[in-house]
């Protein structure tokens, strides 16, 4: 079976063996509530939008998605006639409750990908996931999921301007942007520009997938679109003893937590 083509690994001759944090002191002690707080650091390390040099006008991914969520489901209401279950009269989505949803998707995904009807069962306790029940109600996990949306990458259909319409601004990607980014490209760069900002790679670990033996081959660059190597999503760990798919499965389960392993909030 052919296996592709193989790439000598980089030699490294940097400094530290794993990675360092890009954190000031001043930055340490805001994520600090009597002790170090995980959910302080995790949020820390997620994008943030529009502010450019001034930090208060900085819009945090939850916010900036709940505008998205706002608008599309608006746009589902006057397009195609949908009417929300939860969201009714002055009730609006807000960045708390994309938190929760994130939450609650990842509790779907721990609990093995069970469908919203069963985590939301009360006679079937192997189902249920009681956090989830008490986080919010089955009718507004149903509108989040509906009106899911990273981009305002649709047009008013009427001779209507788009504030006269929508109640958030209309965001979206650069014209220039391939159209299988569209969608998604505007959170993929925010990550990876906060990721860059946050993290100085070092010797196992890194987001250049050329330092990986036999990257042009491997699970970055083969499957379904979009491939990781197009959206540039990626951190990779460059070692030799193990199979390439499980080094990045090993890379992609830590970086949701190596951060707070590296800040020290003592």
């Amino acid at each position: 079976m052919h296996q592709g083509r193989l790439i000598d690994l980089v030699e490294w001759t940097g400094g530290t063996e794993e990675f360092t944090v890009n954190i000031t002191d001043e930055e340490v002690e805001k994520l600090k509530d009597g002790s170090g707080r995980h959910e302080k650091v995790f949020q820390w390390c997620l994008p943030v939008f529009g502010g450019g040099d001034d930090d208060d006008d900085e819009t945090s991914l939850f916010e900036f998605q709940a505008a998205r969520m706002r608008n599309y489901m608006r746009k589902h209401m006057v397009e195609d006639g949908w009417s929300p279950k939860y969201y009714t009269r002055d009730k609006v989505i807000t960045g708390d409750h994309v938190v929760r949803f994130y939450g609650a998707y990842r509790a779907k995904m721990l609990m093995s990908n069970r469908s919203i009807d069963q985590m939301f069962l009360t006679r079937e306790i192997f189902d249920a996931v009681p956090s989830l029940q008490a986080s919010m109600t089955k009718n507004a996990l149903e509108d989040l999921t509906a009106c899911l949306h990273y981009s305002d990458d649709w047009d008013v259909m009427s001779d209507d301007d788009w504030e006269d319409t929508y109640g958030d601004p209309k965001v979206e990607a650069d014209v220039s942007t391939a159209a299988h980014r569209l969608k998604h490209g505007l959170l993929e760069d925010a990550y990876n520009n906060r990721w860059q900002a946050v993290v100085d790679f070092g010797k196992w670990i890194t987001a250049d997938e050329s330092r990986v033996a036999g990257w042009y081959h491997s699970a970055m660059t083969i499957g379904p679109e979009p491939k990781p190597i197009r959206t540039g999503a990626t951190c990779w760990h460059p070692c030799n003893h193990c199979h390439y798919c499980e080094a990045i499965r090993y890379c992609n389960r830590r970086d949701n937590y190596c951060f707070g392993w590296r800040i020290s909030l003592g």
